[in-house]
């Protein structure tokens, strides 16, 4: 995995335009918030799509045509977006301390979405992912560690000597 970030990184960071700072100040600010209003949106698709898939397995079963009303690929969505769920939640601790593993945890929601919405072959999706991972990469620097500070650290106090 961390050939595919370091070759990402290449492309997305190195080769692309760099993303004004203060723009990327904010998407680090804003970042934590915007998961947990993409988990409330992937939560109510959820619940949406399950019962949804019930139901025709239901109605297809009770009209003996389930391959009418069933699709297999709704199961993978459904896979899809729990997986999302479960990272995105993983995620949230790491994104409000800016720690790696929470970056980590979107690049991996981002991976997800891509093979998402390749499967379901959707161009604008795609592209939209790939914007996605471009704007990952630009603010990675801001969650890794204290080699690269972020401006959003807490202080660090100096270090006195002894008296």
């Amino acid at each position: 995995m961390q050939q595919l970030i370091d070759f990402l990184q290449s492309i997305f960071v190195d080769k692309a335009p760099a993303l004004p700072e203060g723009l990327k100040s904010f998407i680090v600010k804003v970042a934590p918030y915007a998961v947990v209003v993409a988990l409330i949106f992937i939560g109510m698709t959820m619940f949406t799509l399950i019962p949804a898939l019930f139901a025709a397995i239901g109605i297809g079963v009770a009209a003996g045509i389930t391959e009418a009303f069933f699709s297999p690929m709704m199961l993978v969505y459904i896979l899809l977006g729990i997986v999302n769920i479960a990272l995105l939640i993983m995620a949230i601790p790491g994104l409000f301390k800016k720690t790696e593993s929470g970056w980590k945890y979107v690049f991996y929601v981002s991976l997800v979405a891509l093979v998402s919405n390749i499967i379901s072959v959707s161009i604008f999706s795609v592209i939209m992912s790939v914007l996605g991972l471009y704007f990952l990469f630009q603010v990675r620097s801001y969650y890794m560690g204290s080699l690269y500070s972020s401006p959003f650290s807490p202080p660090v106090p100096p270090i006195r000597p002894p008296m």
